[in-house]
């Protein structure tokens, strides 16, 4: 055998020997990739919503159902639902439900409905989000983007607002508040009813008319409604 003929099958050895390592190497890396796949494909499994409602755009003023079934691989022992401000990530003052001390594969959603009013909500940009806790740790269920925008229709708030709830005979109260509009207020109407029958006390009616403005100011009834006159009884 002459020199190049060797030469070519040293070559020929090498180049199995490499292509062998590489397939090893391609197999054992596929291997460990599926394998950790797998895993977190499995961990994200632990729990399961079905049925769920979530909002997406709500108009200002319109309530919202929470609905939906939770499921857990293990015991649930701890679920969290809440709004949170899209912009700094935290709980909306009285839009969070958490319960402890669970034991169960199933909870219902529902359950947080009457803590989350989400008509009360004013405009901007929130997160709805569910998390769950089992014995290996707490995991976020869902999280959604919702907005709330203006509404189509008039739409009257409150701020600062004062009123009344229990008074001695000949006790005096002032009315603070104001009042605004998404749209042009031409009446304001402020007035003490009796409970038993709805109608008007005499005297304690405050009515003003032709008015063309978005924001008014409780105050300005407070001289038509002397508190302090009203005799005993509910209002």
């Amino acid at each position: 055998m002459n020199v190049s003929a060797e030469k070519k099958k040293t070559t020929m050895k090498r180049r199995k020997t490499v292509v062998a390592v590489l397939l090893m190497i391609a197999v054992v890396f596929c291997f460990t990739f599926n394998g950790w796949t797998a895993k977190s494909y499995a961990d994200t499994m632990r729990f399961t919503l079905t049925d769920v409602t979530y909002p997406t755009t709500l108009k200002v003023g319109t309530p919202f159902s929470l609905q939906g079934t939770l499921k857990g691989t293990k015991t649930i022992k701890a679920v969290d639902i809440g709004v949170l401000n899209k912009a700094t990530g935290y709980y909306i003052p009285g839009f969070h439900f958490k319960k402890t001390g669970l034991s169960t594969r199933s909870y219902s959603i529902s359950k947080a409905d009457s803590s989350l009013k989400f008509g009360t909500l004013p405009t901007g940009e929130y997160y709805y989000r569910i998390k769950a806790t089992d014995s290996t740790g707490t995991q976020i269920v869902l999280k959604k983007t919702f907005k709330v925008t203006e509404t189509n229709g008039t739409l009257f708030t409150l701020s600062g607002v004062t009123y009344p709830t229990t008074l001695k005979v000949g006790t005096s109260f002032s009315l603070k508040g104001t009042l605004k509009s998404n749209k042009t207020m031409s009446t304001v109407d402020v007035a003490v009813l009796k409970k038993s029958t709805g109608t008007i006390v005499t005297g304690f009616h405050f009515k003003k008319t032709g008015l063309s403005t978005k924001t008014y100011d409780i105050a300005k009834a407070d001289s038509s409604l002397k508190f302090g006159s009203l005799k005993a009884g509910d209002r």
